[in-house]
């Protein structure tokens, strides 16, 4: 588990006011507190998502909750929790974007405010669901959710609702993740996924993906590892995944709350 020191997370609404010709207020949803993030090796989460559409203060929001990600390809095997001393041996782009977004996601620091370029500029994008939308999946109404990336080659990664059934089988609710779609549609960032929209490790994920990174190019939701001769047959690959509320200010601009890290996992092999 990645902790940088030990955190005391209030829920306090704190009203933030920018000063010009007059007074623009700034909407509030809260951050999701790290005490809701419970991660079992690199390997397994479970998110507790707190209920917001019951309280008028956050309701009127509408508010739901989205996580970012990014794709590092490393030529590391970890097993366990992975540390914050190991982000560097993953891949230096990993250490670099997560001390990029340490003052953003500390809780007690208001003076870094999530904005539309926060996630943009390194590259992170909206997870999706095969065959749902998970806006309608990550609600204001609150549940508990477990994402697996379990290490069985060929396992499709995958987001449980431990509270639903799925109606055609019985079993628990369980959708599949998908890579965002590349549409550009909340970042402005176009790109295509290559070889499909699976969270695995494969040479093609390599082999296919530009670098240095090019503007509508493929596979922009993924970072290589530089300065190695190693053949890709012989890499893995991480996921380092953030979560947010979101919501919409009266004007229908998008509001986002401080940013929490959910934690890297191991994506399991093709």
């Amino acid at each position: 588990m990645i902790k940088k020191g030990r955190l005391l997370f209030i829920s306090l609404v704190i009203p933030f006011f920018l000063y010009s010709c007059g007074i623009d207020k700034f909407y509030y949803l809260p951050q999701v507190s790290e005490g809701n993030i419970k991660r079992t090796g690199n390997t397994e989460v479970e998110l507790s998502l707190p209920k917001l559409n019951d309280n008028p203060e956050f309701s009127i929001y509408k508010p739901n909750y989205c996580i970012f990600y990014r794709i590092y390809i490393s030529n590391l095997e970890m097993a366990g929790d992975i540390q914050q001393s190991d982000l560097n041996l993953i891949n230096p782009t990993l250490s670099s974007d997560f001390s990029s977004f340490a003052s953003v996601t500390d809780p007690t620091n208001y003076s870094q405010l999530t904005h539309s370029n926060t996630f943009k500029n390194r590259n992170y994008h909206e997870l999706e669901l095969e065959n749902a939308n998970i806006s309608d999946v990550l609600t204001g109404d609150g549940s508990t959710f477990k994402i697996m990336f379990l290490p069985i080659p060929g396992e499709r990664p995958s987001m449980i609702d431990t509270r639903r059934t799925d109606p055609d089988t019985g079993a628990e609710y369980t959708r599949y993740l998908f890579r965002n779609n590349g549409s550009g549609r909340n970042n402005g960032i176009i790109f295509t996924t290559e070889p499909d929209r699976y969270f695995f490790y494969s040479p093609e994920l390599v082999e296919e993906t530009d670098y240095p990174i090019i503007a509508g190019g493929k596979n922009i939701d993924v970072a290589l590892r530089s300065n190695s001769k190693e053949p890709a047959y012989v890499g893995h690959a991480y996921i380092s995944m953030y979560i947010v509320t979101i919501g919409s200010a009266p004007d229908f601009s998008r509001i986002i709350s401080k940013p929490t890290h959910v934690g890297v996992f191991k994506l399991p092999d093709l």
